[in-house]
């Protein structure tokens, strides 16, 4: 039985998410809070999930300060990161970043894209002159995506 927060969540949705589990909606929102209330999301930082009807999909909020977030914000995007239903809304400009993640790792289900400086790691120059192997990184920054070198 759902309860009763789904369900008024289910009725906010409207049709585009007509088949969406309530619930996926809610921890979407309630990550962007709590994302944002420790300081790992700024005005400028993101997280999306694969979305659970079609994983050639995820679901992202439109552009909008992570704080502030609800239900009202889901967009659905495919794996080229063109929005499915915008409807004139902004979108982030860095959805790609999690688009590109989630085709090459079928695995993932939820991408966070961070600019805060607490939590952005950082390649270090001199580690990577060294003889150390090199992994990817969780796209920070400026970081890609590769095989580790």
């Amino acid at each position: 039985m759902q309860d009763s927060k789904a369900i008024a969540t289910a009725q906010q949705l409207g049709p585009d998410y007509a088949d969406l589990d309530a619930a996926a909606a809610v921890d979407l929102v309630a990550a962007n809070h709590i994302l944002a209330h420790n300081g790992v999301l700024d005005s400028f930082g993101h997280v999306s999930i694969r979305d659970p009807r079609n994983p050639n999909q995820y679901l992202q909020m439109q552009a909008i300060a992570p704080r502030d977030a609800s239900v009202h914000d889901l967009i659905t995007f495919n794996l080229d990161s063109n929005a499915i239903n915008a409807r004139g809304r902004p979108i982030y400009r860095e959805r790609f970043i999690h688009g590109q993640i989630y085709r090459m790792r079928p695995d993932v289900n939820a991408v966070v894209h961070s600019h805060s400086p607490r939590h952005s790691v950082q390649r270090d120059r001199k580690a990577a002159a060294s003889d150390l192997p090199q992994r990817p990184l969780p796209w920070p920054r400026h970081a890609g995506l590769g095989n580790p070198r």
